[in-house]
């Protein structure tokens, strides 16, 4: 068998060099970065890297050298998320007509390589019979193969899926290893439809001296009002689970976002920085978070913490940057019961370990399509201006929602919905909990419960979120529990995501980062009241986009201070104020005379011209996989 080379990379570039040849007919698109709905592990930088190390070969394969068999000009290796017997994994793509070597690996105690093993069906249902998987190590000038599997799907029905591998490389601890990922065609050598699937494959190597702080878990259910959960007084029981945990901690009854959508609120709550004005604007773009912009996960791995990320994707994912600072950063499906089963693996085998675990999911939001136990319990029939009705985006742009949701019963009926997608999320969270309890881990544990943003159900003329920073769109909830914090005490002031990276590095006794705009909450777990001080907010989208054809401004912001909140709408030949006293009139109904906001409303207008200028983010078009999701979602067409 002869060998070409044909694409080389010096150790954690960021890109894979190829000779000119080949630029002629590259590679490098089926080599892009994953998209978020792929749920790929960041890149790691190995000289603030915190044990255990963990190499994913999903994000690394950028880095890996591509070797050709039989004089083939291009190979067919990518990633994508496979599915293989109705999972979804995301996968390394391989052939036998190429070889994947990962070069300069240096291994601690106890290295391991796990992988999900499969064929793409297609490789055995068009008469495929089977490949070898082969992984070789080679340290200095010997080379080992350490592990063989022959994988057949057509003849061997155990094999129609995917296969965990588990390959111990003790005997490789304290040196520098090459890893080389081979298939080998099935007898017949057919390898015409040979696709293997690497899924999942990572190398742990090094045990992790357990720090003393406690771990923490921070869950953001996107689109989740305050209001609807039973801790913050709803009528009907939509939030056992998280209201337990409320009960025997500490409730923030006025936490606010600091934007009216997913990509600058999540900037907000995971960076504790209020989003620069670019960021804020929503378009068909994504703008990513920079690498200058320090995460909590940055901060909580250089520590000594073991980091984790399940997010429902969408904004929340690796192409918006969110995977920064995470050893692990994982997407299989919007949904919390989507994530679970990857939590709980990953629990299960890091438990040992102090860690930050970051669990995201879309569950409230749009389409409000509950799964039918929770729809029965909370929404009951259709109204009749609702019959046949979805709540897909293009439901909403063919104007189908009108004549359910301007009607009383109808938008009661989209409301109960909400409420069954919440019951259904608090039950999984329910799962969760149980799990962390049974692990021993619930003790150790900082637990912090909060959303994003709300959703607006026509109190102000509209439905869904981004275009407006009325209570209804920025009133999150904001829930601590665990050690360090008091139990069963409710706080009044007003606070905002910004406020949680402050406090948790508090908590952890971690110093905090220059930067920071947000404070700590600890005061108050300690007794002391909160001193008020202005929360701001703003949300913003591009001229001419289609859902905010029925407003006149693209730039909305608001502050909230001394019980009196400001909202300024602008707009390229427009500027409109609208001015509220919280206390006499917390729907926002009634407006103040500007005298009687003039103070507040000069506070909003020198933050305004503070956040002019863009920070923190670089404009980038979406992957096909996060397109789609966001697609799914609502948010593109």
């Amino acid at each position: 068998m002869s060998y070409q080379r044909i694409g080389s990379a010096e150790l954690r570039s960021v890109k894979l060099t190829l000779p000119r040849s080949t630029m002629q007919n590259p590679i490098l698109p089926v080599l892009l970065v994953l998209g978020i709905a792929l749920g790929c592990a960041t890149e790691v930088d190995e000289a603030s890297r915190s044990d255990p190390q963990i190499w994913s070969f999903h994000r690394l394969l950028e880095d890996a050298e591509i070797i050709a068999t039989d004089g083939v000009a291009n190979p067919d290796v990518r990633r994508e998320v496979a599915r293989v017997s109705g999972v979804r994994r995301p996968a390394i793509v391989q052939t036998p007509e190429a070889e994947i070597v990962f070069r300069g690996l240096a291994l601690d105690a106890a290295p391991v390589f796990r992988a999900k093993l499969a064929l793409t069906e297609a490789s055995w249902s068009r008469g495929g019979d089977g490949v070898q998987f082969e992984l070789e190590v080679s340290a200095g000038d010997t080379s080992e193969v350490v592990m063989q599997r022959a994988v057949n799907p057509r003849a061997v029905q155990a094999d129609r899926g995917w296969l965990a591998e588990e390959v111990s490389l003790a005997r490789f601890r304290d040196r520098v290893v090459d890893l080389t990922l081979k298939i080998h065609p099935g007898p017949a050598g057919n390898a015409d439809f040979d696709r293997a699937l690497w899924g999942e494959p990572e190398l742990v190597s090094g045990v992790a001296q357990k720090r003393a702080g406690p771990n923490v878990v921070l869950i953001s259910l996107d689109t989740l009002r305050a209001d609807f959960l039973g801790a913050y007084g709803y009528p009907r029981d939509t939030s056992p689970s998280i209201d337990s945990l409320a009960a025997d901690g500490l409730v923030f009854e006025n936490a606010m976002s600091q934007s009216a959508w997913t990509l600058p609120a999540h900037f907000a709550m995971l960076t504790g920085r209020f989003p620069d004005r670019q960021m804020l604007v929503y378009d068909e773009s994504i703008c990513r978070v920079g690498d200058s912009a320090v995460t909590l996960a940055e901060t909580l791995r250089a520590n000594g913490y073991l980091t984790a990320a399940f997010t429902g994707g969408g904004f929340v994912g690796y192409d918006s940057g969110f995977a920064q600072g995470f050893d692990f950063f994982r997407t299989y499906g919007r949904l919390i019961s989507h994530s679970l089963p990857g939590v709980n693996e990953w629990l299960e085998r890091f438990r040992r370990e102090s860690f930050f675990l970051f669990l995201h999911s879309y569950d409230t939001h749009r389409p409000y399509a509950p799964p039918s136990q929770a729809r029965d319990l909370f929404a009951g029939d259709k109204p009749e201006a609702c019959a046949g009705i979805d709540f897909s985006k293009p439901a909403q742009d063919a104007d189908e929602w009108e004549a359910c949701v301007m009607s009383a019963e109808g938008i009661d009926h989209v409301k109960d919905l909400y409420a069954a997608l919440l019951f259904d999320a608090d039950r999984h969270l329910g799962q969760l909990f149980a799990k962390l309890s049974e692990l021993g881990l619930m003790d150790d544990t900082i637990v912090v419960i909060t959303s994003d943003h709300g959703e607006e159900f026509y109190e102000h003329g509209r439905t869904g979120h981004t275009l407006a920073v009325f209570q209804e769109s920025i009133h999150v909830p904001l829930v601590f529990w665990g050690p360090g914090v008091p139990k069963g005490q409710r706080e009044e002031e007003t606070v905002a995501l910004v406020d949680i990276v402050p406090t948790l590095l508090e908590l952890l006794e971690i110093p905090a980062w220059q930067g920071l705009v947000g404070r700590s909450l600890v005061p108050r777990f300690n007794g002391s009241p909160l001193t008020s001080r202005p929360v701001y907010s703003a949300s913003a989208w591009q001229e001419g986009w289609p859902v905010a054809s029925d407003v006149q401004h693209i730039f909305t912001s608001a502050i909230q201070a001394d019980g009196v909140k400001v909202i300024r709408n602008l707009g390229r030949n427009y500027d409109h104020v609208l001015r509220y006293s919280l206390r006499d009139d917390p729907t926002e109904r009634h407006g103040l005379s500007p005298s009687q906001a003039s103070v507040v409303e000069r506070q909003l207008d020198r933050w305004l011209r503070k956040i002019r200028h863009p920070l923190m983010c670089t404009l980038s078009s979406p992957h096909s996989e996060t397109r789609a999701q966001l697609e799914a979602l609502g948010y593109l067409q």
